[in-house]
């Protein structure tokens, strides 16, 4: 599936993914049009200083989902319309985090379905 149509382009910060990771989903990621990944960053001050007021959705690896990452708080506080979309590091589930730090889970992230989840997530109804 191709989603280089007319959207409008997602900046994304990638940010505490093993190297693995990060790498598969910076190739998947940088071949879409529509797509600018801002940065990749590993360490909490080098996240916080990456995410902008450009930067729309946040890819970030976690030990756990539950509770959410603390830094999600402050950067949503920060970037009201900033999904962060985070990725637990042993099991590779995934749960999206908007303002008022909702959350919803999802299965496992695959590389082969990272887009679909992407733009989901981007485009999570803020009242569900």
């Amino acid at each position: 599936m191709n989603f280089s149509g007319e959207m409008p382009a997602i900046h994304v910060v990638i940010a505490n993914l093993p190297h693995v990771v990060e790498a598969a989903i910076s190739q998947t990621l940088v071949k879409q049009r529509n797509i600018i990944v801002e940065s990749s960053v590993h360490g909490e001050i080098a996240l916080l200083l990456a995410v902008k007021p450009s930067t729309d959705v946040l890819l970030l690896g976690t030990p756990s989902l539950s509770p959410p990452p603390g830094i999600c708080s402050h950067l949503l506080n920060e970037f009201p319309h900033l999904r962060i979309l985070a990725i637990e590091a042993e099991t590779d589930m995934w749960a999206v985090y908007w303002l008022g730090v909702k959350q919803k889970t999802f299965a496992k992230l695959l590389i082969e379905t990272l887009l679909k989840d992407l733009y989901q997530a981007y485009y999570l109804d803020l009242d569900s």
